[in-house]
């Protein structure tokens, strides 16, 4: 019965969504390259070996993916062997995926969770094991195939609460997991407070937290975005509307105080590079795109980042980072840990309900504050007149201190591969 209900809801919540999935599609030019393996229509064509342990992983967008790459890679040196498929959701988690690890036996598209679509992909893969990272939670996948671990999991305060209303539903669902690896105590609880078997929750510890150190030359890094010995370099990350217009306005006003400030800033979605450099020219605003490959001049106010994959170099020449996805009530929050850890101070906003355990590692380690829109002038001047360097050795000892999740992500798991190890 669950099951039945499931997918006529999901139906109809789909036929209730296809307009805007046909016009993002149509007009603003997503999905173009997953469209028809999203919607189940075409299967991926690699091939499939026959008596080898084959591992699927599926991870949402870019940040799951980079979280679970150190991941893989251990797999892979601890089961050499292993035939290893990866699926995404979103394009940018796709690229970044086959750009980092290459050599992967297949990659693609995670269909739509239609019964009939993950029952074809789980029969052309037929994997011995599929990998959930964070909050992968689709019914008929999850029961489709044999055997599911969550990895890296979470469940956001707002999921929780929407669970937490069709309690039969959420202990169906869960029970299909073998096993649960999860960020912290927070998450584990709440997973059995919605009715999963504790003796399946291993609390693993958050994977971001391993994510290895990009190794650039800042100096030439530097150089192409047109960044000059005196300029005072703030990174504003993972902006999503209408974070960006609010936050600009904020540090047009601080210009004349801080002429030598300059503005890396790297919005979340790539169909959006388009609307914010509108809205700078709209504006009148100095600014210059990093997909322009000319020389910068060196005194435009703002680098518009227009090229996914390039956040972290851009935190790695930075003295302070903003985060977005965090400033408007509509948002949950995003990664603040990756300038922290590479000891930037961090600035982020109060809508965090699905990264409170960062919140919680990075403000407890004084590596970052959390602020409303209206403090930022407030908070900016200061962090520019006594920049906080207690923050920035703060942040490089947290980093050291929350290290691990990786390894006991796979000690967790391994028992499940202890044949083919």
């Amino acid at each position: 019965m669950i099951k039945f209900l499931y997918n006529f809801v999901f139906l109809i919540v789909f036929l209730l969504t296809l307009p805007k999935l046909i016009w993002d599609f149509v007009i603003r030019g997503k999905y173009r390259r997953s469209f028809k393996e999203k919607l189940g229509w075409k299967i991926p064509h690699f091939p499939v070996p026959v008596n080898s342990f084959k591992i699927w992983i599926h991870a949402v967008s870019m940040g799951e993916t980079k979280a679970v790459i150190p991941l893989i890679r251990l797999i892979r040196e601890q089961m050499p062997q292993a035939v290893i498929y990866f699926s995404s959701t979103t394009e940018t988690g796709h690229d970044e995926v086959k750009q980092t690890i290459p050599d992967l036996n297949g990659y693609f598209f995670l269909p739509i969770d239609f019964l009939w679509s993950i029952k074809k992909i789980n029969r052309k893969l037929n994997p011995d094991l599929l990998l959930l990272v964070e909050s992968e939670f689709w019914y008929n996948l999850i029961h489709t195939v044999k055997n599911v671990i969550l990895i890296n999991g979470k469940i956001s305060e707002r999921s929780f609460m929407s669970f937490k209303k069709f309690p039969f539903f959420a202990r169906r669902l869960f029970s299909g997991f073998k096993l649960l690896c999860i960020q912290s105590q927070l998450y584990a609880a709440r997973f059995v407070s919605l009715g999963v078997d504790a003796s399946k929750i291993v609390v693993t510890g958050n994977l971001k937290f391993d994510q290895p150190v990009q190794v650039i030359d800042t100096e030439k890094w530097k150089q192409e975005l047109g960044i000059n010995p005196q300029d005072r370099v703030i990174t504003v990350g993972s902006t999503h509307t209408p974070e960006e217009e609010m936050i600009v306005a904020v540090i047009e006003q601080m210009t004349q105080d801080y002429p030598t400030l300059k503005i890396l800033l790297v919005p979340r979605h790539p169909e959006r590079f388009k609307v914010i450099s509108d809205m700078l020219i709209r504006k009148g605003i100095s600014f210059a795109r990093f997909s322009d490959h000319k020389p910068k001049s060196g005194t435009e106010r703002i680098i518009l980042i227009d090229a996914m994959g390039v956040l972290n170099p851009c935190y790695r020449v930075s003295e302070l980072a903003i985060v977005g996805g965090s400033f408007a009530s509509h948002l949950e929050g995003h990664n603040i840990f990756e300038p922290a850890a590479l000891g930037v101070p961090v600035l982020f906003g109060p809508y965090m309900s699905s990264q409170k355990d960062l919140v919680e590692t990075v403000v407890s380690a004084c590596a970052g504050q959390q602020i409303f829109i209206e403090e930022l002038p407030k908070i900016l001047h200061q962090y520019l007149q006594h920049p906080p360097l207690h923050m920035r050795q703060a942040g490089l000892q947290m980093a050291r201190e929350v290290y691990g999740a990786t390894q006991r992500t796979w000690n967790a798991i391994a028992s499940f591969c202890k044949d083919k190890v």
